[in-house]
């Protein structure tokens, strides 16, 4: 929607609170957030976290591809997604059986992760499923976000 183009600033007050707000950036993504909320992000804004958060969830990449490089023997693929409002680290396993040790050793980076300093922004959560297929573990990943990984032999 073109409209003419005006240097008069938007009000936003908060007795508008309830009111809907549409935010249309320029990758074409849309936010319909409530007033409220708009004055919520920008009163949380700021931009040196924005920098952090980026480097955090870069790390974090990093962090969890060695894990699964270390588990290639025992992990089918992994998946990062959003889950509610959190991440979900989600690893499929090779095997069909439990293995109470991989669950031990994903828990245990879990933790690690919770305690780093540098991810005191980044909500994960892990999960490990027994080999399944598609239509059984895509009930948890987010069509809209998610990065894969199948391992260092898969083609």
């Amino acid at each position: 929607m073109n409209r003419p183009k005006t240097t008069e600033p938007v009000r936003l007050t908060w007795a508008e609170k309830d009111g809907t707000v549409l935010i249309e950036p320029e990758d074409e993504d849309r936010y319909s957030l409530t007033v409220e909320q708009v004055i919520e992000a920008c009163q949380a804004y700021d931009p040196q976290k924005k920098v952090q958060v980026r480097k955090a969830f870069a790390h974090l990449l990093g962090k969890l591809a060695g894990w699964v490089n270390d588990h290639a023997d025992k992990v089918d693929k992994a998946f990062l997604t959003r889950r509610y409002r959190n991440l979900l680290f989600l690893v499929i396993m090779k095997e069909k059986r439990h293995d109470e040790q991989l669950e031990d050793e994903l828990s245990a980076i879990d933790l690690q992760i919770a305690r780093e300093k540098q991810f005191a922004d980044i909500r994960l959560c892990v999960l490990a499923l027994p080999h399944c297929e598609a239509e059984d573990y895509l009930h948890f990943i987010d069509p809209e976000f998610y990065l894969m990984y199948r391992g260092p032999s898969a083609q």
